[in-house]
């Protein structure tokens, strides 16, 4: 419910005041937050329209303050355009297929990089990959040359799939050729 008042303190250092009501009854504390934020600063006995709420220590504050003769504006957000909440639904959602985008590459390529560690998570084997034989689950482990393989299917994958590898040195698309891959 609306109530008229004036503002009878005000100080705008702290951004505070208090607000007589025009029917009386005890003056009603108010925020520089509870204005509109487009417009003047709250001025020393001017008129004011304004709802009164109980904060949670029971005081009484002015909310949603108005001046007459101005468009009423609320402290409280409106709803915005559907054209603006497509833009901004739009955005999010490029923002999250960025971020989810990225985290799958940092996640096959940004593993921490130890030559030493096996990248055979299913079984090593020396033989080259045959049709007939299952694949081998293979990561990306930072290794990039022949000599750091342990089969033409693993010198395969890494070719493929990781990047920074110097295992193709003729450029045919058959990596470790001498060492693993001689056809």
């Amino acid at each position: 419910m609306q109530t008229e008042g004036i503002l009878s303190k005000w100080n705008d250092e702290k951004g505070c005041g208090v607000i007589t009501p025009q029917r009386g009854g005890p003056d009603i504390f108010v925020d520089i937050a509870a204005f509109p934020q487009e417009g003047q600063r709250p001025q020393l006995h001017e008129k004011l329209f304004f709802t009164v709420q109980t904060d949670k220590n029971g005081r009484k504050r002015a909310t949603r303050i108005e001046r007459p003769g101005q468009k009423k504006i609320s402290s409280q957000p409106e709803a915005r355009p559907h054209k603006r909440t497509s833009t901004l639904s739009l955005l999010a959602m490029s923002a999250l297929l960025v971020a989810t985008l990225a985290y799958g590459y940092l996640g096959l390529y940004g593993q921490d990089q130890d030559p030493g560690q096996s990248a055979l998570t299913a079984q090593q084997s020396s033989a080259p990959l045959s049709t007939s034989a299952q694949p081998a689950t293979f990561h990306c482990d930072g290794r990039t040359h022949c000599d750091q393989m342990t089969s033409c299917a693993e010198a395969e994958y890494f070719l493929h799939h990781c990047p920074n590898v110097q295992l193709d040195g003729n450029g045919d698309g058959v990596p470790c050729e001498r060492q693993w891959c001689g056809r």
